[in-house]
């Protein structure tokens, strides 16, 4: 474990770190995160049987989606339940969305949504950016009916048939029956962590960040805006008051580390569970349509589980 994965861990304190997954059952522990940059892979028997065993008193989470297509899906409640590990950092589960979600019912529809994140390969590949991305539109515009996305792989390497074997550039184009649409622009090889998100729509253009967003209208006014309060060891890491983590040394560690507290600590509300489908079968129509250089429909892929 290294980088800002590494990072956050150590930061959270009373943490415990597992190499073997065979720990995982055997380890005294109420929370696990996993930390592999290959992804979580729910066709390994193996690790089918280990997550099965874990008593309900646990909770696993990942960095990497819990499953890498609509194939995967477990058709099983319990085994959705158990394996299908609930992905982090992600934006909907951020804590600026809860109040961003309040402003978004006075803003009006969404009619045009872009999302950038970038990273370096310890913080998670280009599909958990993927996810994250996809997640976040879905859950404000729902699920697109085409998609077109292009990949730029390291040393030109050939786009590969598995998500999880997706890195470095990544850009796609979501276009909706009814006129909406969303781009996306993401990467795992381009430094220090920023995720940020921009909409519009008839209320003006609301910019997002993990710290805060700002709401202006169509005439350029500013209507509101928010900051993500910072912790007392947040603002240690960033070294004085005026704490701010897009310049912080490690704004992704800031991150996992906040995302990885909701789920551990029980005074704080648990993230809201939340239908994967959609977003991994708009991850996959992105791979999908950077193999074939031709737009894919979700929907299609949804309709063949």
């Amino acid at each position: 474990v290294s980088g800002d994965a590494g990072d956050s861990a150590d930061r959270l304190g009373n943490s415990e770190r597992i190499d073997d997954g065979r720990q995982l059952v055997r380890t005294d522990v109420p929370l696990v995160l996993v930390l592999t940059s290959a992804g979580i892979d729910l066709a390994d028997s193996e690790l089918r049987s280990l997550l099965k065993e874990m008593p309900s008193s646990k909770r696993i989470l990942s960095l990497e989606p819990g499953a890498g297509s609509t194939r995967e899906l477990p058709r099983d409640e319990l085994d959705r339940q158990r394996l299908v590990m609930p992905t982090l950092p992600l934006l909907r589960h951020a804590e600026v969305f809860e109040p961003l979600s309040d402003v978004l019912q006075e803003f009006g529809e969404a009619r045009q949504i872009a999302v950038t994140s970038r990273c370096t390969a310890v913080a998670g590949t280009v599909f958990a950016r993927l996810f994250d991305a996809m997640s976040m539109i879905g859950a404000l515009m729902g699920t697109a009916s085409r998609v077109d996305g292009a990949v730029s792989m390291p040393q030109r390497l050939s786009v590969p048939e598995e998500l999880r074997s997706l890195r470095g550039d990544l850009s796609a184009h979501l276009r909706y029956e009814d006129g909406r649409s969303a781009v996306v622009s993401l990467s795992d090889r381009a430094g220090p962590w920023f995720r940020g998100m921009t909409i519009t729509g008839d209320g003006g253009c609301i910019r997002v960040t993990d710290w805060g967003f700002d709401w202006y209208d169509a005439d350029g006014e500013l209507r509101d805006h928010h900051r993500v309060k910072p912790e007392a060891h947040e603002l240690q890491v960033s070294g004085g008051e005026l704490f701010d983590p897009d310049t912080a040394p490690r704004p992704g560690a800031v991150a996992i580390g906040r995302a990885v507290k909701r789920w551990r600590d029980p005074h704080l509300p648990r993230p809201e569970a939340f239908d994967v489908g959609p977003a991994i079968a708009m991850c996959e129509a992105v791979g999908l349509s950077a193999r074939t250089g031709q737009p894919e429909s979700p929907e299609v892929l949804l309709n063949m589980m």
